[in-house]
């Protein structure tokens, strides 16, 4: 068990005097167990002491001085702005989520182009040296913070921080990574808070991608806020290039300001990204051609891209980012506690079809789970025999969470899909935190629809299927889900009724797990399936294991991790084991439609040359990008009418996995 201490909650000075700050922070030092630390002067980044003789250079770097206001803030179309900006929450994850995180909050080591990371991050640390075990998977590691690094609000960063993020993503239902967190068994501070000493107790090969985008742990612990909606609004504080200036969902609006605080080398080239929600492609282009956007961010596929391209001065591409929309079963829940019950519901679900529906486009294709062997079909070959208990009062509940618009149109078609298959079901649509922390593990929802980050290590493997014991608190009384969901928005989410079994369909949320007991619980015996049985933990909130799966065949094929943590690694009987236990099914890829105007300059001329994050899209580069003046930046009304730019990389609605920063211009007749 990983055991971290608390640091005392600390006074935060609010005065400017540098005097009273100072002696905070030698008082810091002085502690034996420092607590969080205290406000301390503004910082002026050391290049400034030569700013007048520089002026040209800092100029062309911070681009402040001589480049003209309306040119220092690069605004950029979205279809969408997420509801919560923690990246650490499984419901959270998008393509916006991830790029806040990584230009807002800081991280021990870099984000690569394949969305490794390997590189230090040396505005934080100075340092990060393995002390003890092998290099590649230490047994303990010394980091010692940079002693500029501060929060946007003046703070200084420190060891807190670290113990913080440990504690929670060790703690909380609804987190991600929790297996590469799992690993450490203590993390704890010295020299005032700058130096943090972390000790494995199951040494890991990912142990770099730890301690990636720290939070505020002053602010965020020091006032109690529930992490599970902490972020919510406006954070409270940045540790990055930027700072959240504005975020208001509903209104569809997201403002990154340059952090006046930073302190690295390496200051972002424009002072504002402005996110802000276009309904439409038509909208879209039009906005482009007169300037009013400089580029635009999309899931929108089919028609759009070749919409993209036939634009004046615009370039276009699509790519397929690491991350899916996947069905996950509840393994807890009575209805699906069997393989032969999981292996009917994934059986009727026509994966293909819902990507078709949900995209929009035509020849789109699922996602395929390479690291699970396709076995399907229930054990016994008869159909409906796993469903025992399913009938039109006690229906399959198909959970999405209410605030992602994508996953609830997903989750209605997958009953769509149920129904038409005589089996009855319905969608519930509650918060992300009912789910996680209610729904799933109290059996109340029998799946859910949500995104998952694709695996990249051993590490993420175990987070998925290892069985999670941790002691992650439940929220709301148990009982009846009817408390627990929304019932306007659960009812508006129902399947069609013109199915020969139309009551199916019929929000039935005052269902509760114990009204089911004993329906459908002696399946999996009957299966021969007894080690998944006799794992199952007790009710504790669910976090990265979302089917909520123990079963000690899995956990013991999981156990040593191989030297290097590759994928290449994985036994064979995994895939075997995974898909005799039919836990997901995939059913659209993450994908990004992108188009850039002739006065956005990114890192490459080229829009097809463009590094795509696998997380954060193309904003994996958007630190560096600057506007030039254009004709449209002075007359709003008309286009530039030259010639176009574009690229003819694949739609990747059309399936697939992979990261395609690099694809080559091969389907130009792909949208024709």
């Amino acid at each position: 068990m990983s055991h971290i201490r608390r640091p005392s909650t600390a006074l935060r000075y609010r005065g400017p005097v540098a005097v009273l700050a100072a002696l905070g922070l030698v008082l810091t030092g002085c502690q034996a167990n420092p607590g969080d630390a205290p406000t301390v002067e503004d910082q002026t980044p050391a290049a400034d002491d030569d700013a007048d003789t520089e002026d040209t250079d800092d100029d062309e770097e911070d681009g402040t001085s001589s480049v003209p206001a309306e040119l220092r803030s690069i605004q950029i179309g979205v279809d969408s702005v997420p509801a919560d900006l923690n990246p650490h929450l499984v419901s959270s994850q998008s393509m916006l989520t991830s790029t806040v995180g990584e230009l807002t909050l800081p991280s021990a080591f870099l984000r690569g182009d394949d969305g490794v990371r390997r590189t230090i991050n040396s505005d934080l640390l100075a340092s990060a040296e393995v002390v003890e075990g092998d290099q590649e998977a230490p047994e303990k590691v010394v980091y010692t913070i940079n002693s500029r690094a501060q929060w946007s609000d003046g703070t200084p960063i420190v060891g807190s921080d670290f113990e913080y993020l440990h504690e929670q993503i060790t703690t909380q239902p609804g987190v991600t990574e929790t297996d590469l967190y799992a690993s450490v068994e203590d993390v704890t501070t010295s020299a005032g808070g700058r130096q943090v000493t972390v000790t494995f107790d199951n040494p890991t090969s990912q142990w770099r991608e730890l301690f990636a985008n720290l939070l505020p742990s002053h602010i965020y612990r020091g006032e109690n806020r529930p992490f599970a909606t902490m972020m919510s609004d406006v954070p409270a504080a940045s540790g990055g290039l930027y700072t959240v200036r504005q975020f208001d969902s509903g209104r569809g609006t997201l403002v990154l300001e340059r952090n006046t605080r930073f302190w690295g080398e390496t200051p972002p080239r424009s002072d504002k990204l402005e996110f802000s929600v276009v309904n439409d492609t038509d909208t879209a282009a039009q906005m482009l051609r007169t300037g009013q956007i400089q580029a635009v961010a999309s899931r929108n596929s089919g028609v759009a891209l070749e919409s993209l391209r036939t634009l004046p001065d615009v370039q276009a591409r699509a790519a397929t980012l690491g991350r899916q929309l996947t069905l996950q079963l509840n393994t807890t829940s009575d209805h699906l506690d069997s393989p032969d019950a999981r292996a009917e519901i994934l059986g009727a679900v026509d994966a293909d079809r819902v990507a078709r529906l949900v995209t929009g486009h035509p020849r789109a294709t699922a996602p395929q789970d390479d690291l699970v062997a396709d076995t399907a079909g229930s054990a016994t070959g008869e159909p409906g025999a796993g469903l025992a208990g399913v009938d039109k009062e006690n229906p399959v509940r198909i959970g999405a969470d209410t605030l992602d618009d994508e996953a609830v149109e997903a989750a209605r078609r997958v009953v769509d899909n149920l129904v038409a298959e005589g089996i009855p079901a319905t969608v519930v649509t509650p918060s992300a935190t009912e789910i996680f922390s209610d729904l799933l593990p109290r059996g109340e929802v029998d799946a859910v629809v949500t995104w998952q980050d694709d695996v990249r290590g051993w590490s993420d493997l175990r987070s998925r299927y290892l069985c999670d014991e941790t002691d992650r608190p439940l929220s709301g009384s148990s009982g009846s889900a009817s408390g627990d969901t929304d019932e306007s928005e659960s009812s508006a989410s129902t399947a069609s009724s013109e199915s020969s079994v139309d009551g199916s369909a019929t929000e039935t949320s005052g269902t509760s797990a114990a009204a089911r007991d004993g329906v459908a619980s002696s399946e999996a015996d009957e299966a021969g399936e007894s080690s998944e049985a006799q794992s199952v933990p007790e009710e504790r909130g669910r976090a990265a294991n979302v089917t909520g799966i123990c079963d000690d065949t899995v956990d013991s094929l999981l156990s040593d991790e191989p030297a290097g943590g590759g994928l290449e690694a994985v036994p064979e009987e995994l895939g075997v084991r995974l898909g005799e236990l039919h836990l997901s099914k995939p059913l659209v890829s993450d994908r990004v439609l992108v188009g850039t105007g002739s006065g956005l300059v990114g890192p490459e001329e080229d829009l097809s040359e463009w590094p795509i994050g696998p997380r954060s899209g193309p904003f994996y580069t958007a630190d560096r990008w600057t506007r030039t003046s254009t004709d449209t930046d002075s007359d709003s009304d008309t286009g530039d009418e030259d010639s176009s730019g574009t690229d003819t990389s694949t739609d990747p609605a059309t399936g697939g996995t992979e990261n395609t920063a690099s694809t080559e211009n091969t389907e130009e007749t792909e949208d024709e």
